[in-house]
C-alpha cells in the first residue's frame, strides 16, 4: 500500500480518497491441513501451477473458526474490497460459499 501511495501522490492523486482491494483464496474442510490439500489441487489442476505456500493471514483456509482472523487482517490493514474466491471442486463451489457467508463471514468485526 505504501508503494501504490507514493505512486498515486507522484501522478497527483490523493492515496486517502483511494480504495484498496486484495484477492484471496478460501477453502473450507474438516481441518486447515485437508482444506489447504484441497485448495493446493485445485489450483494445479486449474492453473498449473502451486499457490504460494499459506503465511499467516493470507488464505481464509481450514475449518470456520479458522477464516475470520484472516478476513479481518486485510481490512484491519485498510483494505476495503476483498474479492474472496472459493477453491474447491466445481460441484461445491455453492456449498462453499453458502457456508462462508452464513458461518465466516459474522465472525468477521
Amino acid at each position: 500500500m505504501d508503494r501504490i501511495s507514493e505512486y498515486a501522490l507522484s501522478f497527483g492523486r490523493e492515496p486517502e480518497g483511494m480504495d484498496w482491494a486484495c484477492l484471496t483464496y478460501t477453502c473450507l474442510g474438516e481441518s486447515r491441513e485437508e482444506a489447504w490439500e484441497t485448495l493446493s489441487r485445485v489450483v494445479r489442476e486449474g492453473a498449473g501451477r502451486e499457490p504460494r505456500p499459506v503465511k499467516e493471514g493470507r488464505y481464509a483456509v481450514g475449518v470456520v473458526d479458522d477464516c475470520p482472523e484472516s478476513i479481518q487482517r486485510y481490512l484491519d490493514s485498510g483494505v476495503t474490497h476483498i474479492i474472496i474466491t472459493a477453491k474447491r471442486p466445481a460441484e461445491q463451489i455453492e456449498e462453499l460459499y453458502e457456508t462462508f457467508a452464513k458461518e465466516v463471514l459474522p465472525g468477521v468485526r
